[in-house]
């Protein structure tokens, strides 16, 4: 990892761990423990995901310092590693994203933006990877353009797309609108993977709350894409919601305002 990497991680974890309380008089000692009780599960949910594949690099790492793996191991010992310190840059990306977006009072700029393009856009990047795994991506869509900032729309976008094909199994179907609705513009995420519980789906926005860990683990989710989707929408005043049923699949929907 580089220096400026770390110095970025640093600042990022530092804003979001102790962030100056302004004086408020409204402030109830409830939303102040409710704050510091999160910022402690958010401090000890951090720590122990970025433990996890530092311990992994370590132990790979030591073993092949110490003469210990064959020479004909090298390759797949050098795979793992990557994989992990993959893993760990994109978390500490996402950790960033967080930190930066919970520091957000709103668009300064806000320019307009067709949902139609970056969806487009969003879809050419995650086209490899979902024929990788037989995965068919449709799209229906019209122009359609609201007020915000299109990098960040972007991100919400690919979030949701990169959850769709991670989740979704070998041969499945992912279905992509964007369009005008009597509710505003909306775009929607459609997959047929594994879905998400009942019990599961008012949770699933929150910081490193995963339906299936072991599954979320081992197709590199940082446990941290939905909750800046959440943080996206709540600048741009949309609504997220989402339905699903368990082995049929998901459909995310983000409608903004008129």
């Amino acid at each position: 990892m580089s220096e400026e990497k770390k110095r970025e991680m640093y600042k990022a974890l530092g804003r979001f761990l102790h962030i100056e309380e302004k004086p408020d008089n409204t402030d109830s000692g409830k939303d102040k423990a409710d704050i510091e009780r999160m910022r402690r599960e958010f401090t000890a949910s951090a720590s122990h995901e970025l433990k996890t594949p530092l311990t992994t690099i370590s132990g790979y790492a030591e073993m092949m310092a110490n003469g210990m793996v064959k020479p004909a191991d090298m390759r797949e010992f050098s795979l793992k590693i990557y994989k992990e310190s993959s893993r760990m840059l994109r978390l500490i990306d996402d950790i960033i994203n967080l930190s930066e977006l919970d520091e957000g009072a709103g668009i300064e700029n806000p320019e307009k933006v067709d949902l139609a393009q970056i969806a487009g856009e969003a879809i050419l990047v995650y086209e490899k990877a979902a024929k990788e795994k037989g995965i068919q991506i449709f799209f229906s869509h019209e122009p359609t353009y609201i007020m915000g900032d299109a990098i960040l729309i972007g991100e919400l976008v690919s979030n949701l797309l990169d959850n769709a094909v991670k989740y979704s199994g070998e041969g499945g179907r992912i279905r992509v609108f964007v369009g005008d609705t009597t509710k505003g513009a909306e775009i929607s995420v459609k997959d047929s993977g594994i879905g998400i519980p009942e019990k599961d789906k008012e949770r699933i926005f929150e910081r490193f709350y995963r339906v299936d860990k072991s599954r979320s683990k081992r197709v590199g989710g940082t446990g941290l894409g939905l909750s800046i989707v959440k943080h996206i929408c709540a600048l741009h005043s949309a609504d997220i919601r989402v339905k699903s049923e368990v082995g049929k699949g998901s459909t995310f929907y983000v409608t903004f305002p008129k």
